[in-house]
């Protein structure tokens, strides 16, 4: 009697049930039986078996020649060899010689019903030990094998066709050359691409395509962190700290918080003031002439007054900054230029923690595709500046479900900050981008 396993429906076979099954076929225990002791569709068992099943020649122990035609206990047939090949054995018949199989019109190959159905084996077979025919057996450790040899294997190359193959990398080696990610191109090519956003990824790592890892901008390299020196207290802190933001925050759910930070080009020259959406991933992009705070105030003022007070303070409502020297002027930030109003509620992270506003962090690496670190800004002007927020904006991102920042971004505040509408497939996130203006 099989032995019943309490083993739940739908994962792979193990090493266990291969050597259930060979013991249960050994004991003539039928498909239907096997699959139903490990909870498996008789069908599972079926495929199980006819695929890993190992085939054994025919023996004819002492016989002359293995002869394997169906006709061969009445065969009358002799001398259809060649003349120069016939030799006194031919007068015994060509049941008895070796040639007989391959030479003869009449052969046909005899071979055991009992294989064509199931079990499809002969493990539990009576008769196996007098049988003279071609044999199959499931061993289960030949099985277990093969299971994992087929495992391995289904994970490596290419598994789509000659022609996909030069399709891809033709459609997706020009815009990764182009500086966008492969998140954004996967979005934009729809059902276009023949495979999955991962396997694109294996594709590029496994040198498939014509990019590799490098024009991906993928692998980063951080450096051991250093110990700093406690910073000091700036009274604009008092009651802008990162605590009392998380407070805020808690409280009043339904505000917009705003990213803001600086990147630096070469050092005493122009510098980038960023402001960055959580919500829509929008980030917008100002030309300082320096990183001071009234350079700062100065920009926000300046966005205030394209936007009207209205539209600012419904938009920036929250902003969380660094603790840098061009933000410490907090209540110049925050004060209206229209009215003796606060227009924006500023708060500050905790000193060295940059992870606290990890969004606009990683966005800047866009900036970065574009403009590298120690590349003077000096030479870029507002134009260049707002094609490079458009480009930026223009990236899908998979944290607004394939949307970009710009279509996700508030019309009403889109058309006062000199953002432009890019084709996807038009977007350039390299170097070239403001070289070819």
């Amino acid at each position: 009697m099989v032995k019943k396993k309490n083993k739940p429906n739908g994962k792979h076979l193990t090493e266990d049930d291969r050597a259930f099954i060979a013991e249960a076929l050994q004991m003539g225990t039928t498909l239907k039986e096997i699959g139903k002791s490990l909870l498996k569709d008789p069908t599972t068992i079926a495929k199980e078996v006819k695929t890993n099943r190992v085939f054994k020649n025919a023996s004819h122990f002492n016989a002359s020649a293995i002869n394997l035609c169906l006709h061969r206990k009445e065969c009358k047939e002799s001398y259809i060899c060649p003349p120069e090949e016939q030799d006194r054995h031919c007068l015994y018949g060509c049941m008895n010689c070796e040639y007989c199989n391959q030479l003869c019109r009449k052969f046909e190959k005899e071979i055991c019903p009992a294989l064509s159905k199931a079990p499809y084996v002969c493990n539990g077979c009576r008769k196996k030990s007098g049988c003279r025919l071609e044999k199959y057996y499931y061993k289960s450790v030949t099985a277990q094998r093969r299971y994992e040899e087929r495992l391995r294997t289904s994970r490596q190359g290419v598994h789509i066709s000659e022609e996909e193959w030069i399709a891809l990398d033709n459609f997706v080696t020009p815009l990764i050359k182009r500086g966008q990610p492969i998140s954004h191109i996967y979005r934009i090519a729809g059902n276009r691409l023949p495979c999955s956003k991962s396997t694109l990824y294996r594709y590029v790592d496994t040198g498939i395509l014509s990019v590799k890892n490098l024009d991906l901008r993928r692998v980063v390299r951080y450096r051991k962190r250093r110990s700093r020196p406690s910073p000091r207290n700036h009274p604009s802190r008092k009651g802008r700290t990162y605590l009392d933001f998380r407070a805020f925050v808690e409280d009043n759910p339904h505000l917009h918080v705003w990213e803001m930070d600086t990147v630096i080009g070469r050092k005493g020259g122009k510098v980038l003031l960023t402001l960055f959406s959580r919500t829509t991933k929008l980030m917008l992009i100002f030309l300082l002439e320096e990183g001071t705070g009234s350079e700062v105030c100065f920009a926000l003022d300046y966005l205030e007054e394209r936007c009207g007070s209205g539209i600012f303070q419904s938009t920036f409502q929250v902003i969380l900054t660094d603790n840098g020297s061009e933000f410490l002027n907090a209540d110049s930030i925050e004060r209206s230029i229209f009215f003796d109003i606060r227009r924006t509620k500023l708060f500050y992270c905790d000193p060295y923690s940059s992870y606290q506003k990890g969004g606009i962090e990683k966005n800047h690496e866009y900036i970065r595709w574009v403009l590298p670190k120690g590349k003077s800004f000096d030479d870029l002007a507002w134009y260049d500046v707002a094609l490079l927020a458009s480009h930026i904006n223009a990236v899908a991102r998979d944290s607004l479900d394939g949307l970009n920042p710009y279509n996700a971004a508030d019309p009403s505040l889109r058309s006062h900050v000199d953002l432009m509408h890019i084709e996807p497939t038009e977007i350039n996130l390299t170097p070239s981008l403001l070289r070819q203006r």
